[in-house]
């Protein structure tokens, strides 16, 4: 369980850092689709880490019902939002390869965490 709770902290952290970098970043013609863009990683960062509170205040060795189905979302809404940033499939998502990267191994470390948790 310990390990889920660094992976979520570290994924809420890459997800504000990433909101941020493209919030204060240059705007661009798409300025508008990369707020919003950075508004809803800002938002994610927010969930996940509230998420891992939950975790975290639980009783050692029980994680709350249905975290394993949220640390596999999570996992695979930050493969999916990495592989765009590290690909620059959307103008609005070109982020550096360090936060995509980031964000990918972050989200595979998240996909092992619920798949790896007990059901409880």
């Amino acid at each position: 369980m310990r390990f889920s709770v660094v992976i979520g902290v570290l994924g809420g952290l890459v997800d504000l850092a990433a909101g941020l970098v493209l919030l204060v970043g240059p705007m661009g013609p798409s300025a508008m689709a990369a707020d919003w863009t950075a508004v809803g990683l800002l938002a994610l960062g927010v969930v996940v880490l509230a998420t891992v509170t939950a975790l975290a205040r639980a009783p050692m060795g029980r994680a709350p019902t249905g975290y394993r189905g949220l640390m596999l979302a999570y996992g695979i809404l930050m493969l999916i939002i990495g592989g765009v940033m590290l690909t620059g499939l959307l103008p609005m998502m070109e982020g550096s390869l360090i936060s995509g990267g980031a964000m990918v191994l972050v989200g595979i470390g998240m996909l092992f965490s619920g798949a790896t948790m007990a059901r409880m």
